[in-house]
Parts: C-alpha cells; structure tokens; sequence
C-alpha cells in the first residue's frame, strides 16, 4: 500500500477478528493510518464506507461508526 507518492508500507503482521461486519482481515501497518478497508473485503462483506457521515453500512443496514481517536 503506499500513501500519496510515498513509497510503499509493508504489512508488519496480520490479525483476524471477528466484528459486527464478520470475520476481518487487519493488516498491521507502520503509518499514521486510521483503517484500511479494502474494496474486495468491503465486497465479500456487502459494505461501504460513508466518508460524509463516518459510518461502514452493511446491506442488512447495520451501521457501524467510525471515530478517530
């Protein structure tokens, strides 16, 4: 993965958990990077980042919300 012309970011370690989505894959990364939701993942798990009101809705309406802290 690489960030705005930076060179790229390598997976430190990966980490499954089950959430309210389902069963995720987390790829532990060395950057100031809140999340990352991959777009195959978002697909298999019939969900979608709402960037406008910082919530991951699934297709069974489940909304999750997303805070930075």
């Amino acid at each position: 993965v690489s960030f705005r012309g930076q060179s790229p970011a390598k997976s430190l370690r990966t980490v499954r958990k089950e959430n309210e989505l389902g069963m995720v894959t987390y790829h532990i990364l060395d950057t100031p990077t809140p999340f990352l939701l991959l777009l195959a993942d978002a697909d298999r798990l019939r969900a979608y980042f709402n960037n406008v009101l910082n919530l991951i809705i699934r297709s069974n309406n489940l909304t999750i919300p997303v805070v930075q802290k």
